[in-house]
């Protein structure tokens, strides 16, 4: 059984949630989240935007907005590295190592995965570039991890007319 706490947990930790009902399936989970999101008028309005961008569905775009509520505020590669899909050298004297890329938060990383591998059987923008690098001899997670860096600076800049908008107190 699933605490009221661990629901708000789920449903982003940025909103305090009474929730008096006791929480027995992934049903009343995804009824909790939903309310919380139709409850907030810019929770509404980012997700509407996400869903807009081919690659991201409903469970992302409202992850994003649960566990990122920087988003449309933030730089792209601030973005990025808060999503866990920046890559970072790893570089020592005249060394030079491969990027990686590391920390942020995992299931924003896993999520940007999983939406850079949907987005990369559509005919987009994004799918074009996956194919190229590749051809160009790119490993294919490398490519991946390209595309959900790009999708995850998508996601910011479609949220940036969002930013000025307070969060509704839940």
């Amino acid at each position: 059984m699933i605490t009221p706490e661990t629901a708000a947990i789920l449903a982003g930790e940025h909103h305090r949630i009474t929730w008096d009902a006791p929480i027995h399936s992934i049903a009343d989970i995804e009824a909790l989240i939903e309310a919380i999101v139709a409850s907030c008028p810019k929770m509404t309005a980012l997700r509407s935007e996400l869903l807009k961008i081919p690659g991201i569905g409903p469970v992302t775009s409202t992850a994003l907005v649960a566990m990122l509520p920087e988003i449309g505020t933030l730089g792209r590669k601030q973005v990025a590295a808060l999503c866990g899909v920046a890559p970072y050298a790893r570089d020592s004297g005249k060394k030079k190592g491969k990027r990686r890329t590391m920390g942020g938060r995992e299931i924003l990383r896993r999520l940007s995965y999983m939406c850079a591998r949907a987005v990369r059987r559509t005919r987009t923008s994004l799918a074009a570039k996956y194919k190229a690098m590749v051809e160009r001899g790119k490993p294919n997670n490398v490519a991946l991890i390209a595309i959900a860096r790009k999708l995850v600076i998508r996601a910011n800049s479609a949220c940036k007319p969002f930013a000025s908008m307070p969060y509704a107190e839940v």
